[in-house]
């Protein structure tokens, strides 16, 4: 078998300085940063914990895309979300509704896990979950 682990997650964003601000917010840092020398093109990856979040910007924004707001379906193709956990949702939700309007209050996922949503400022859907599970003891 592979043995594979995630590395990141790759956004397009329309307006870097907004993406930034938003996902500082959220505890990321700014890992590392690349800029064409006709600055068509910037990427910036962020760092939270060992995951990489990895933003592109373009000269010319991309078009964007209409994402349905619905938890049950969505017939969009493509990354859905990510997920950010945290160990006190309610605070979370509290502190993060005064910065966004999040899509939904928590809730019990079907898999166990409690969770919301919150779109960055392109739309982007981010699940904020409180996963009281031992996966640690999961043989792999």
């Amino acid at each position: 078998m592979l043995d594979f682990t995630i590395h990141h997650i790759s956004i397009n964003v329309s307006n870097l300085a907004n993406s930034l601000n938003f996902y500082y917010l959220l505890g990321f840092v700014e890992y590392h940063k690349f800029c064409s020398s006709d600055d068509r093109i910037k990427i910036i990856h962020l760092l939270k914990d060992k995951f990489i979040l990895e933003l592109f910007h373009y000269s010319v924004a991309p078009t964007t895309k209409t994402i349905p707001n619905n938890i049950e379906h969505s017939s969009f193709v493509g990354i859905d979300h990510f997920s950010l956990q945290t160990t006190k949702i309610e605070g979370a939700y509290k502190k993060l509704s005064e910065y966004v309007l999040p899509e939904n209050n928590i809730q019990m996922g079907r898999t166990g896990i409690r969770f919301f949503f919150i779109n960055d400022p392109d739309g982007n859907r981010i699940e904020i979950v409180e996963d009281k599970r031992n996966l640690n003891n999961i043989k792999q």
